[in-house]
């Protein structure tokens, strides 16, 4: 066990990490889930005519959902492991020469 206390920044940076990822991970599937319903499903059939324009519009842009959701999972995926590396409070080697 360590015998000094960490400081409060290391603390703050701790929770914002853990918020940041989990922020991320629901962003992320809710774009997954949303994007799997709109190419999963034939949205044209069931929408009134006046939202035509708007769902062609969603439908050629499912890759970019795709992409987005994907990136907000990686983001969530690093800041979890940042999250871990700050939680556990080992120093890490430097990056100059060793001595």
């Amino acid at each position: 066990m360590s015998k000094h206390a960490k400081p409060g920044s290391v603390t703050a940076v701790l929770v914002l990490l853990i918020l940041i990822a989990v922020y991320q991970l629901v962003v992320g599937a809710t774009a997954i889930v949303g994007a799997v319903a709109i190419d999963a499903t034939n949205m044209a059939d069931e929408a009134p005519a006046e939202a035509g324009a708007m769902l062609e519009a969603a439908e050629d842009n499912i890759a970019g959902i795709y992409f987005g959701a994907a990136l907000c999972l990686v983001y969530a995926a690093l800041a979890t492991a940042l999250a871990v590396m700050v939680g556990r409070g080992t120093r890490g080697r430097a990056l100059g020469p060793s001595r």
